[in-house]
Formats: C-alpha cells, sequence, structure tokens
C-alpha cells in the first residue's frame, strides 16, 4: 500500500494543482480499503477455526466409528 501512494505523490509533483487537493481524499481511500482487508482477514481466519472444529465433530446425521461398533437396532 503505500508503494501506491509513493506513486500518488509523484503524479501529484508533476500535476501540482489537481493531484494535490486529492492526495488526502486518496489516503482516505486506501485507508478505509486497508481497514476492509484487515477486517476480511480476520473473518476468514474465524471461518478457518469454524471449519476446524466441525472437522473434529461428527455431523448431525452421520455416524462416528465409536457408534458404528454398536449399532442401535440391538438396544432396547
Amino acid at each position: 500500500m503505500p508503494a501506491i501512494l509513493a506513486v500518488v505523490k509523484s503524479v501529484a509533483a508533476a500535476m501540482p494543482g489537481v493531484v494535490n487537493d486529492a492526495i488526502p481524499v486518496l489516503k482516505n481511500i486506501l485507508e478505509f480499503l486497508t481497514l476492509i482487508k484487515d477486517i476480511l482477514d480476520v473473518v476468514k481466519d474465524i471461518v478457518g477455526i469454524v471449519k476446524a472444529i466441525r472437522g473434529q465433530q461428527p455431523q448431525w446425521g452421520q455416524q462416528s466409528i465409536l457408534f458404528s461398533a454398536f449399532p442401535t437396532s440391538n438396544l432396547q
């Protein structure tokens, strides 16, 4: 992200009138997009944790190895 800001600043040096006014706006947009990326990274980590937890437990409708060794049809 700092590389993008450096490019914007170099363009601003070439066109000082218009682009200098746009730099604070572009910087705010860049910071906002960085914040969104950080939030999405956290959501991705949470989804990975949930998937790992689900992988360790049998899902509804599935039998684990322990229960398949003792069929329920023989229970009274």
